[in-house]
C-alpha cells in the first residue's frame, strides 16, 4: 500500500514538474514573440526613417545641381556678355 502511495507521489510530482517545465516554455515563447515584435517593429521604423532621409538627400542633391546648372549657365553668359563688349570697345 505504501509502495503504491509512493509510487502515486512520483508521478503526480514528475506530472507537476513537467506541467511547469512546460509553462515556463510557454511563457519564454511570449516573451521571445514579444521582443522579437517589437526588433520588427524598430526595424521597420528604421527603414522608413531612413528611407525619408535619402528621400530628402535626393531632393536636396537635384536642387544643388539645378542651382549650380543655372549658375553655371549664368556665368557662362555673363562671360560671353563681357567677351562681347570688350571686343566691341576694342575696336
Amino acid at each position: 500500500m505504501f509502495g503504491a502511495l509512493k509510487s502515486c507521489r512520483r508521478r503526480r510530482e514528475k506530472s507537476q514538474a513537467l506541467c511547469q517545465a512546460h509553462e515556463k516554455q510557454l511563457q519564454q515563447k511570449a516573451e521571445w514573440e514579444t521582443q522579437r515584435e517589437e526588433m520588427m517593429s524598430a526595424l521597420q521604423t528604421t527603414v522608413t526613417s531612413t528611407a525619408q532621409k535619402q528621400q530628402t538627400a535626393n531632393s536636396a542633391m537635384k536642387t544643388g545641381l539645378t542651382i549650380g546648372g543655372v549658375t553655371l549657365a549664368g556665368a557662362a553668359i555673363l562671360f560671353a556678355l563681357k567677351r562681347r563688349k570688350t571686343s566691341k570697345s576694342s575696336k
